[in-house]
């Protein structure tokens, strides 16, 4: 029953960054992103937060914790409104990459559907 609550909080969260982040809707509508990548642009953002990154995970106490992009990029311009966001008490960058080659320096990798052949 907790993790259910739990569950439902994170989603409630999540709907409610969508609707308190006007930037978001106006950058939705400029780039015609659906409703699922700017939820899960959202979630990608708030999911930052519940991650315990280990020391060797960043060159320093001050390193950018980076959000790479695999491919095609979904979000449009919604995502990069996070670009530059203290989250975790780090920036937030968020970079879009072509080939897997670029992955590293990533700490978070989202694989767009249009490589997931490649992986």
């Amino acid at each position: 029953m907790k993790k259910i609550l739990s569950v439902l909080f994170a989603l409630m969260l999540i709907i409610s960054s969508l609707v308190i982040r006007p930037q978001m809707v106006q950058a939705a509508t400029e780039t015609e992103v659906s409703v699922e990548y700017l939820v899960k642009a959202a979630f990608l953002y708030k999911f930052i937060n519940f991650i315990s990154w280990p020391e060797w995970a960043f060159e320093s106490g001050s390193s950018d914790i980076n959000l790479c992009i695999l491919g095609w990029n979904p979000f449009g311009k919604t995502i990069f409104v996070f670009d530059g966001k203290k989250v975790a008490g780090r920036t937030l960058r968020v970079k879009l990459i072509d080939s897997l080659s670029g992955v590293k320096g990533c700490h978070i990798l989202y694989i767009s559907p249009s490589m997931m052949q490649h992986v």
